[in-house]
């Protein structure tokens, strides 16, 4: 009889550490699908206002060692350490800068200007060197990026359309037509996860999404939203600037439904956020048009790592249960 009690309590562990075991790669997989919603936390100013002459700045990117932001008041593309967010040096003198982006290899940085300048510039990254100016008929640019296809997509704010440009910087055609979706006014422009274009209207209140391939109109991914910048964050979700709120805002990646206020309102003393981006330290940068700043805050973690330590959070009360039997 001791030894069939033995085996039964046996059974009776085995069944339950199995049941366990069971729950945990379910929580694990459930998180692992699950959209995060831990707003940022302001870590500190880290291009300090006014630094290097920093006036109204607009959209930013981080390469190498520096950080590189369109001083739009300045006149100027002022460069930044990405480490420490100290001043180095104007890399590029032009007229109302706007818009930043590198060319598929990295060598070069093209930055829209507007005012006097209307055109989209290309310089050398290395020694700030211009090689070329790229025009159209009564161009007017602000956001720019290339596609997959090596081309450069710029959205001019003027026309309400987003022009393409190949690589030499000659003109191909309009890829969005004027106001096609309601587009009014874009700012910036990011190709997604799907190959698709997504687009902030700021004054339509919307992010637009076009197919990549075609430019055709598919919907309106977000809306009620004053949006500038874009970007994809490590959880594929899409982060907006939102100019009027003071806010950047998350919205689920594959369906554009509203997720939180990821910077909420003012934190930070965020003022007429524009540019967004996460830096090579994941933590994620805000450019306070009015503020004359950028902003860092903390950034998401990946969801492998969230999993991953939710696993180990449910594995130490599985050990302490286990004893119990």
């Amino acid at each position: 009889m001791g030894v069939l009690i033995g085996r039964f309590g046996s059974s009776m562990r085995d069944t339950k550490e199995q049941s366990l075991s069971r729950r945990l790669k379910a929580v694990a997989l459930g998180i692992l699908f699950l959209p995060l919603s831990v707003s940022a936390e302001f870590i500190d100013e880290f291009v300090v206002a006014g630094s290097g002459g920093l006036d109204d700045p607009r959209l930013f990117l981080f390469d190498g060692g520096s950080l590189f932001v369109a001083n739009g008041a300045g006149g100027a593309v002022a460069r930044y350490s990405a480490t420490t967010g100290a001043f180095v040096n104007n890399f590029a003198s032009i007229n109302q800068p706007r818009g930043v982006t590198l060319s598929p290899d990295g060598n070069s940085l093209y930055v829209s200007g507007g005012g006097t300048t209307d055109a989209v510039r290309q310089y050398n990254v290395a020694t700030g060197a211009l090689i070329g100016t790229t025009t159209a008929p009564s161009l007017n640019p602000f956001g720019l990026t290339f596609g997959s296809d090596g081309n450069l997509y710029v959205a001019d704010v003027g026309s309400d359309e987003i022009l393409r440009f190949d690589a030499t910087g000659a003109f191909i055609d309009t890829f969005v037509t004027a106001g096609l979706g309601g587009l009014d006014a874009p700012r910036e422009l990011v190709f997604g996860s799907d190959g698709n274009l997504y687009v902030s209207s700021a004054d339509s209140d919307a992010v637009l999404r076009y197919n990549g391939a075609t430019g055709a109109f598919i919907d309106a991914f977000a809306t009620g939203v004053d949006a500038r910048g874009l970007v994809f964050g490590p959880d594929n979700n899409l982060y907006v600037a939102s100019f009027a709120s003071n806010t950047v805002r998350r919205y689920d990646g594959t369906t554009g439904a509203f997720i939180d206020d990821f910077v909420t309102a003012g934190s930070g003393n965020l003022m007429g956020p524009v540019g967004v981006a996460f830096g090579p330290d994941g933590n994620f940068y805000v450019s306070s048009f009015l503020g004359d700043n950028v902003l860092r805050y903390t950034g998401v973690p990946e969801p492998a790592t969230t999993a991953l330590l939710a696993l180990g959070l449910l594995g130490v009360r599985y050990v302490r249960r286990k004893r119990v039997y």
